[in-house]
């Protein structure tokens, strides 16, 4: 079953964790990256687990049951279930899986409602690749390839796309104009050039210079 790729902001929101093994770990630190709240239920912590209290988890010793989960997800605004008990896992995920709540279940794709892709950012750019839980190797295999042959790309790229725009931010210009402007400076491979050849200043000149060239042909500035 395929899922829409979107991206969801959790900043200061409750996400609730059902395990706190190495799989439920690793989903935690990136939950906190991105700034949301933790609360972990695990009988058994490691010292590892409890050393994430420093970083504001709350951490719950004790088992969850299925007769426990009004209680537990009552705010929470996703729940990961990623307990070392597969049989668990799925009889929490089966429970969840219809309520109004984003539901990851580290063993199932089938019973999860929202997925952790192998992600990659250069400097604002973001992407997220998912293998639609066929092989989470691969999709960190693809996501090293595209690191190996685009970073430097993007990462100029990212930095001259936001120049352009906070220049263009002033002008209360309808969405197919900003499209317009953007891809024109997208498609051109001088700019690129320069960005890769290292001048970046020349090339954010050059990019300005062909976006507002774009915006006087389609009549929006004169």
């Amino acid at each position: 079953m395929k899922k829409i790729p979107l991206f969801v902001d959790l900043r200061g929101k409750l996400v609730v964790v059902i395990g706190g093994g190495k799989v439920a770990q690793r989903k935690i630190k990136a939950l906190l990256r991105y700034g949301a709240k933790v609360k972990v239920y695990e009988p058994k912590p490691t010292q590892e687990l409890l050393s994430l209290r420093e970083r504001g988890v709350e951490i719950i010793t004790r088992k969850v049951e299925i007769e426990d989960l009004d209680e537990v997800v009552s705010d929470a605004a996703m729940v990961i279930v990623a307990t070392n008990d597969d049989k668990l896992n799925r009889e929490i995920g089966e429970a969840l899986r219809h309520r109004n709540i984003l539901l990851n279940v580290a063993t199932s794709y089938e019973l999860s409602t929202a997925i952790f892709p192998a992600v990659l950012e250069l400097n604002s750019v973001i992407i997220a690749i998912s293998t639609s839980g066929l092989s989470p190797f691969l999709a960190s295999y693809l996501k090293n390839k595209i690191r190996e042959g685009l970073e430097r790309e993007v990462r100029v790229l990212a930095e001259i796309m936001t120049y352009v725009r906070a220049n263009l931010k002033s002008w209360k210009l309808p969405i197919e104009a900003k499209r317009a402007a953007y891809s024109s400076v997208i498609r051109d491979s001088e700019v690129v050039d320069l960005a890769l050849r290292g001048l970046i200043d020349d090339a954010k000149e050059k990019a300005l210079k062909k976006a507002l060239k774009t915006l006087i042909d389609m009549g929006f500035m004169s």
